[in-house]
């Protein structure tokens, strides 16, 4: 019998993006278990929407952030005649 593979564990995760990703694997197996009962899917689903909304704000922010700490690195940079 083939083992399941490991899902990320919330408790665990060290960035909000990695626990975002934890919690998401999480809700997914949830919503796919056949013994979940159909009466807890449309908040499963709901909170899977909100995860992944959550998750891809907070990674836009994040690359947002990357891309303004590049333009000031390069702004800081020392200006030398040679390089023109």
């Amino acid at each position: 019998m083939p083992r399941k593979p490991p899902f990320p564990s919330v408790s665990k995760a060290k960035t909000r993006i990695s626990e975002l990703e934890a919690m998401k694997a999480v809700l997914a197996r949830a919503i796919d278990d056949a013994a979940t009962p159909p009466r807890e899917l449309p908040a499963l689903v709901r909170r899977h929407i909100e995860v992944s909304e959550l998750l891809a704000d907070l990674s836009a922010r994040e690359a947002e952030t990357e891309k303004t700490d590049r333009a000031r690195s390069m702004v800081d940079e020392v200006f030398r005649l040679s390089d023109i």
